[in-house]
């Protein structure tokens, strides 16, 4: 795999006058070159069929992360720690715990950073059991995780106003715009506040889209049948 700025054949290691900006035959050895962009670094190369096919898998990889672009200073660090150059698949971990650490200490500042916590845990979760070589009960570990920052969270605002205002004894489960069969079902249950405290309904375990996004929603007499 050669840097654009090479412009050097990755068959034949022949060099161009100009390098290739697409697909293109060389000239020398007439096999096909292609041009990809690296999403560890952003650099662009020019590479064999094979190679842009490795390429092409690790931004499905990237995109399935939703990590962001990697900062030179972790990409420095993992070279330090690894004496060579990172796998994406090392850089979006380190990226993962960057992130999550960041988020905790912000949160203690922002209680409505725990939802971006609680996602962010989730996320580390879904790719380890994609990408990852971790036990299932490791994956599990870190989806309970994700869960508990959600249980936090709603304890913090949403329940907190129900206990706060002295005046709301039923809880109702309120699903998002786009819920699953799954919550809305459970949006059918009346419960009293001190069930929802000593139960935490939410978030919904079997949720269909992963990460819940029910809230509590307050239910007053006149509402109950």
């Amino acid at each position: 795999m050669e840097e654009l700025n090479a412009s050097i054949c990755p068959y034949c290691k022949q060099k161009f006058e100009k390098p290739p900006t697409r697909k293109k035959r060389c000239i020398y050895c007439d096999n096909y070159i292609y041009v990809r962009t690296s999403p560890l670094d952003r650099k662009r190369f020019l590479v064999t069929e094979k190679e842009a096919e490795k390429i092409d898998k690790e931004w499905e990889m990237y995109g399935d992360s939703n990590a962001g672009e990697f900062s030179e200073s972790l990409l420095k660090n993992l070279e330090n720690k690894f004496g060579c150059k990172p796998l994406l698949q090392d850089a979006i971990w380190a990226k993962f715990q960057e992130d999550s650490e960041k988020l905790m200490k912000e949160s203690n500042k922002d209680v409505e950073i725990l939802l971006d916590l609680s996602r962010k845990y989730y996320e580390q979760a879904e790719f380890l059991k994609k990408y990852g070589n971790k036990s299932n009960e490791y994956i599990n570990k870190i989806f309970e995780v994700s869960k508990d920052v959600k249980r936090k969270y709603l304890k913090m605002t949403t329940l907190k106003s129900f206990i706060d205002s002295e005046v709301v004894k039923k809880i109702g489960i309120s699903p998002c715009e786009d819920a699953c069969q799954k919550c809305k079902e459970h949006s059918k249950i009346v419960m009293s506040l001190d069930e929802v405290l000593i139960n935490n309904p939410l978030p919904i375990s079997d949720c269909k889209h992963g990460w819940c996004r029910c809230d509590y929603s307050p239910i007053f007499e006149k509402n109950v049948e």
